[in-house]
């Protein structure tokens, strides 16, 4: 096994159970003069031929390819991506991806910067030692010995710090930022907060003091997704996450992303995952091409 390559001693069950563990652990550190707010941590573990189309984020998105070939196109072109490669995507980068002819592992993080500053262009570079740096974050977290927590704080600042210098040379001030842009990162953060509530447009609008067409309408122009269609997406990816962590039943798992029903639970998985939810448990979250 090559010591580049740590992350292929893990399952994609266990990896998914450390970078919980991780997010859960580390909600903010500090990046040099920088207060790095951490979203989500998670690995993503995809067959040939699987695709995501055109889509911005509200927020930072950092991927750590591990395995295998994958294709990202932005506007500026095309990157090819193999394991070792970061590619760094500031808030409002339009991009979309799909895998070559073998499969693809990555690690995905999703952070915001508390402060305002210069955005970073998006960036593309190898950055092999990072899987090292990782993987030391991962066997702390796994072996949970002492001073663990405190560790995994450091290390995910040093590999959060890493990322942000990469681009660093190459720096812009974002031309869509505008006053809403806060307001729409506020509303991400309340749907984070709220997967098990049957929160509307309504209550959405209200918790960032915007109308239900204004949050509407701009969070659909900031990120490329409808607020409801978000709202979907973050409840689905929790269910993946709790199907993965453990034997807890459909009932308790849709509970807690507000679909209590067990039938009704299991129809919109399928229809976002193109599984049920026990064939994506039993297949340890690989998720077939579309």
């Amino acid at each position: 096994m090559s010591p580049k390559q740590p992350y292929l001693l893990y399952s994609l069950p266990e990896l998914r159970l450390l970078c919980f563990r991780i997010t859960q652990q580390v909600r903010q550190v500090l990046c040099g003069e920088r207060r790095v707010r951490l979203l989500d941590f998670k690995p993503y573990h995809v067959t040939p031929g699987w695709g995501i189309g055109l889509h911005t984020h509200s927020f930072y998105e950092a991927h750590l390819f591990l395995d295998g070939t994958a294709i990202c196109t932005l506007p500026s072109g095309e990157y090819r991506l193999q394991s070792g490669s970061i590619m760094l995507h500031p808030p409002l980068t339009p991009h979309r991806w799909h895998s070559d002819t073998s499969p693809v592992r990555w690690l995905a993080l999703w952070f915001q910067l508390e402060t305002p500053e210069p955005q970073l262009l998006p960036k593309h570079q190898l950055l092999p030692e990072l899987l090292s740096e990782t993987s030391l974050l991962l066997q702390d977290v796994k072996g949970a010995g002492d001073g663990w927590r405190e560790r995994t704080a450091m290390r995910m600042g040093l590999i959060l710090s890493r990322l942000l210098s990469s681009g660093a040379t190459e720096t812009v001030f974002a031309e869509q930022a505008d006053e809403h842009y806060e307001l729409i990162t506020m509303a991400e953060q309340f749907l984070r907060d709220n997967l098990a509530q049957p929160l509307t447009v309504a209550d959405i609008a209200a918790h960032v003091g915007m109308s239900p067409s204004g949050i509407a309408h701009h969070f659909t122009r900031l990120t490329g997704q409808a607020v409801m269609e978000r709202f979907t997406c973050l409840r689905m990816d929790r269910a993946a996450e709790l199907l993965l962590a453990g034997t807890a039943s459909l009932a308790l798992i849709g509970t807690q992303i507000g679909t209590p029903d067990p039938s009704y639970f299991c129809r919109r998985f399928r229809r976002y995952f193109g599984m049920t939810p026990m064939a994506y448990r039993h297949a340890g979250g690989i998720v077939p091409a579309q």
